[in-house]
């Protein structure tokens, strides 16, 4: 997804900051027990972004009995913010 776009730089922050915002929102922070690898963005036919979330990233959402997990993502060509909200049902 961030090659097709000239500046790749700012859509690799902004997923980024999304893996940061998910381990924020859980509590954790980063190398405490959830590899970046375990939560990956992707985007739907319309381009919202979601997380696809596998191994530790799952485990504790399962956990914390999360039932919705919603991110937003904004980026200009400096900063990168995302919102990570998790909702129990």
């Amino acid at each position: 997804y961030c090659k097709k776009h000239v500046q790749a730089s700012t859509h690799y922050g902004a997923r980024f900051a999304a893996k940061e915002s998910f381990l924020k929102a859980l509590g954790l922070g980063l190398g405490e027990g959830v590899r970046l690898s375990d939560i990956e963005v992707v985007n739907d036919e319309k381009g919202k972004p979601s997380l696809m979330l596998s191994g530790e990233a799952k485990v504790q959402i399962e956990k914390r009995k999360i039932t919705e997990v919603h991110l937003s993502l904004t980026h200009t060509k400096q900063y990168a913010t995302a919102i990570v909200l998790l909702e129990k049902v």
